[in-house]
């Protein structure tokens, strides 16, 4: 009683003023509720004054209300979170929730039922709502990095298509990482545990991750019920100052080539970058990831590749985050010049990596305009397009790293830390 008079009442009073005194129209409702088994949900009510055939407009007889129900899950540990406020006595869950119905009115007068149309408003009217007041909910970070599910409009938008962009795709991705052993179908059926890649959409906000592969969650550590409608920063080094000098260029250009939205499928709209990854556990490691702006279905999307590079060595500062946050806590001077050592070698090495790719790629496309391949770019349907090798860039890679670790301290205890640092 105690958490349905602070979260529901408001809403219930609206409710009551609907059924006793409209005479017309609709209204769209978010109440909490509770099952018989005493377990709660989320309830997005809609109800609609109706009048029984042959029924008289003024008359009290045939007057009826229809009411529809959708539990609502895109958003459901938010909204738990904010009964745990409200009760905790913080006293901001129910202002949190009001901000919420009150995005859910705006939209009330126009709005159409159908199937998808709950999980698609509420999932509309929640971005902006968790932009809003999301910095304070924990369920929104992970990794020490601010990544609210804000696009499950785009995940919804994408379900059922990844097959198609296989089809349009398939010797785009084949070029990239060679043709899978079991064939193309493992790859629609998204059963191939080496197809680590991703699907975002530019156009939703924050970049969303409409698609993961099950090659990217066992990488990772992170399966789709956590990622999908998620910017895919979570998998960025948690320590800022680290991020920043062992990432900060790759992620700035990466933000760059998320950001211009819509661009079709332009052959030369393609990035690749290095990047020290974190996984779900902790642990650290280094990937390329190829990005390219695609289209399926008429929509433009992004589609990510990403090769992990298993062999390249990271040095034991680096390798995961309680190393890390221990000797930023001991000797942050000296572990921060290490690292900034490391950064400059990765800004010489990305140049490298970028050149090359570019001359292995004109180089894929000329070959195959030589050997009479059909390049077809449009808007209107997907290109077969021609690129590179990713293996060939992940050995330069991972040859390149363990050079310089070995020069430069590979496996660094704290007591060389130091030394190593003031070596030219």
């Amino acid at each position: 009683k105690k958490i349905n008079m602070r979260i529901n009442r408001p809403e219930l009073q609206r409710i009551d003023e609907f059924c006793q005194h409209g005479r017309g129209g609709h209204t769209l409702s978010l109440l909490l509720n509770e099952r018989a088994d005493g377990r709660h949900f989320w309830n997005l009510m809609y109800m609609k004054h109706a009048l029984a055939e042959g029924s008289e407009s003024g008359s009290q007889h045939g007057q009826y209300i229809f009411v529809m129900m959708t539990s609502i899950t895109s958003q459901k540990d938010a909204l738990d979170m904010l009964i745990l406020q409200e009760l905790g006595g913080a006293g901001s869950g129910a202002e949190a929730m009001q901000k919420l119905r009150d995005a859910l009115r705006e939209r009330e007068e126009h709005w159409l039922p159908s199937e998808a149309a709950p999980l698609r408003i509420i999932g509309e009217v929640s971005t902006a709502w968790i932009r809003d007041v999301g910095q304070s909910l924990d369920i929104f970070w992970e990794q020490g990095h601010f990544v609210p599910r804000i696009g499950t409009v785009s995940a919804l938008n994408f379900s059922g298509m990844w097959p198609l962009t296989v089809d349009a795709y398939s010797s785009y991705l084949e070029d990239l990482l060679g043709a899978p052993a079991d064939g193309r179908n493992s790859w629609r059926a998204n059963r191939d545990p080496n197809l680590i890649c991703t699907v975002a959409d530019p156009l939703g906000m924050d970049c969303p991750l409409a698609f993961l592969s099950r090659g990217f969650q066992e990488s990772t550590g992170y399966n789709a019920g956590f990622c999908l409608g998620r910017n895919s920063r979570y998998l960025q080094i948690s320590t800022p100052s680290l991020n920043e000098v062992l990432n900060g260029e790759e992620i700035t250009r990466m933000q760059e080539f998320c950001s211009v939205r819509g661009r079709g499928a332009s052959s030369s709209e393609a990035l690749i970058a290095l990047l020290l990854n974190q996984h779900r556990s902790g642990e650290r490691f280094w990937s390329l990831c190829h990005q390219t702006h695609v289209v399926v279905g008429q929509a433009p999307y992004i589609l990510a590749v990403y090769e992990v590079l298993s062999d390249a060595p990271i040095p034991s500062l680096l390798k995961d985050v309680a190393t890390s946050e221990d000797a930023l806590q001991r000797n942050n001077a000296a572990a921060m010049k290490y690292c900034q050592q490391v950064g400059d070698f990765l800004t010489s090495l990305r140049m490298q990596l970028r050149a090359r790719w570019t001359k292995l790629a004109a180089a894929a496309v000329a070959a195959a305009a030589a050997a009479d391949e059909v390049i077809v770019i449009s808007s209107a349907k997907p290109p077969t397009r021609k690129t590179a090798s990713m293996k060939e860039l992940a050995a330069q890679a991972t040859e390149a790293l363990s050079g310089f670790l070995k020069d430069g301290g590979e496996g660094c205890t704290m007591e060389t830390w130091s030394s190593v640092a003031d070596t030219p």
